[in-house]
Formats: structure tokens, sequence, C-alpha cells
């Protein structure tokens, strides 16, 4: 229930659906500023009782996100929480690098790959031209993997062979800068706060909120994100659903490897104003990256 008026009366106006089984599902209150979605929710609370199994979503990781033990600190690490909310409401696949051919799963989630096997690549090729559908998070510096052997470094993530077939220009050499969206952060006792421009919080005005996923979230923080765009001549369709502001810049990703002071961006910092794209669906026709 919702209060409704001023003698404090209560409104109902939600959905309960119950399936054969006695298994329920539930929209508890229609709201209408998302009425525009109104078919979704339905759609996706049948679909959800008419299943008899969890949907099915292969994973690639490059990332360690299962957890296990870090040589560095000689500690166990626990598995990303992302993943224990995935493991609740979904069948897990992890996909191997030897893997030959991607079937049935529902969804395909690519995190951080890097130097993906061709026999891989080619099943992810096939199974997104077969009308699969893929989730892919690529990365210009990967921060849980910044370290090695002690010392700083990059590591990025691309798949730029199926990228390119795909209609997707990302270049991983680079982080977006952006002032209008950029955080300030301390820099421990004694130290002033700083401006850091690779450190984003993006308010509704990033946000697409044309796009169901997206609908009515807030806010969201991201941390020395890449840019991605429409490839020239692409036979696809590439739509922004997360954008930076056009007080942006483009920066080379080396330089967080010694970055001690964040607010030393600033220095360099020009914006060309021109909104970068954080994240984007594309659909449509494409060429297969192994013609």
């Amino acid at each position: 229930s919702v209060p409704g008026g001023a003698r404090g009366d209560e409104i109902y106006f939600g959905l309960v659906a119950k399936n054969a089984a006695g298994r329920e599902e539930v929209v508890p209150f229609i709201q209408p500023d998302k009425e525009a979605f109104l078919e979704y929710d339905l759609t996706r609370l049948i679909s959800a009782l008419s299943r008899e199994t969890l949907p099915k979503i292969g994973i690639y990781s490059g990332a360690d996100i299962r957890g296990g033990f870090d040589v560095m600190s000689r500690q166990q690490t626990p598995e990303w929480a992302a993943l224990q909310f995935i493991n609740d409401n979904f069948d897990l696949e992890w996909i191997e690098d030897d893997a030959e051919a991607i079937e049935d799963v529902d969804m395909l989630l690519l995190i951080a790959p890097q130097d993906l096997s061709q026999r891989l690549q080619l099943a992810i090729d096939q199974y997104a031209l077969s009308g699969g559908k893929v989730m892919v998070f690529v990365d210009p510096y990967i921060e849980t993997m910044a370290m090695m052997n002690g010392m700083a470094t990059v590591q990025s993530s691309n798949i730029s062979a199926l990228f390119e077939s795909w209609g997707v220009a990302f270049d991983e050499s680079q982080f977006i800068t952006d002032f209008e969206n950029s955080m300030v952060v301390s820099l421990g006792q004694g130290g002033q706060p700083a401006r850091h421009l690779g450190l984003l919080s993006l308010g509704p005005n990033a946000l697409s909120q044309d796009d169901v996923v997206l609908f009515g979230l807030e806010s969201i923080n991201l941390s020395s994100v890449g840019a991605m765009s429409a490839a020239e001549g692409a036979s696809t369709v590439f739509t922004p659903v997360i954008q930076s502001s056009a007080q942006s810049a483009l920066a080379d990703v080396n330089v967080l490897t010694t970055l001690n002071d964040p607010s030393t961006l600033m220095n360099d910092f020009v914006p060309t104003e021109q909104r970068y794209t954080i994240a984007a669906r594309v659909g449509g026709s494409a060429e297969s990256a192994f013609p």
C-alpha cells in the first residue's frame, strides 16, 4: 500500500500472479511514471512464471571475480558481490578459453576479456551473429589488476577484432576525464581534498531515462572509464545509454600508474565540448569477424 491523501487512506495498485505450481511473482505498485515500461514489467513477470528453470548466463572473465588466493597479500579474496547476486538469480555456466562453441545460454557476459584465443573469439562471434545477447565490459585500466610484482602497470581489456566487425570503436589507451561529473576525494590525513577528473559520479543527465535498465537510477559511480563510439561505416545501430558531460576530454591511461595527486589531471585538461559514450546498446545487422 501507499498513502493517498491527507486522511492517510491507503491505496493498493499492484499485481500478484501465480502459476500452476503455486510460484508467485509480484509487481508491488504500478507507478504512473513507469507507464512506458508497464508492458516490459508484465512480460517479465509472465516469463518468470513460465520458466521451469532459471535463465542461464554464460560468463567469461579475464579478471579474478570468483575470488581465490592473492599471492601479493597472501590472503584469500572473496568473490565479487555482483557475482553473488547473479548466482542467486541465474544458472551460471563458466566459459573457458578453449571453448569451441557457446550454446544453450540466454546471455553471454564478458568481463574484462583479454587476449582471447581465436577459437573463443570465433565462438563468441557466431553466438552473437546467431541472435545471442552479449554484454561486454571492457576497460582501459583494470584497477584490481593494476599491480604486478609490486609495480603499477596498465592492465586493459578489449575485443578489438569483434568490436570492429560489430561496428564499435574503442581505444583502450585512453580514459575519460570529466570536470562536471568529477568527484572530490580525500588525500589522507592532513591533505587537502582534490578533484579527481577520472573518478566520476554520474546523475540522471548522464543516463538514458528511455532505457528500461537505467530508468529510475539516480546515480552511478565509475572510475577510469573508456570511451566507445560507432565505427565509421558500421552497419549496426549504436545507441548511447551512458555518456559523460560536454566538459570532458580523453587522457592517456598511462598517467594513472603514477598518479599520486589527482589534482595534476587538471594541468593539461582542455574540455572538447564532446559527450563521450561510456555504455551503449548495439544491434542490427553485422558482419562476421571470421568470414
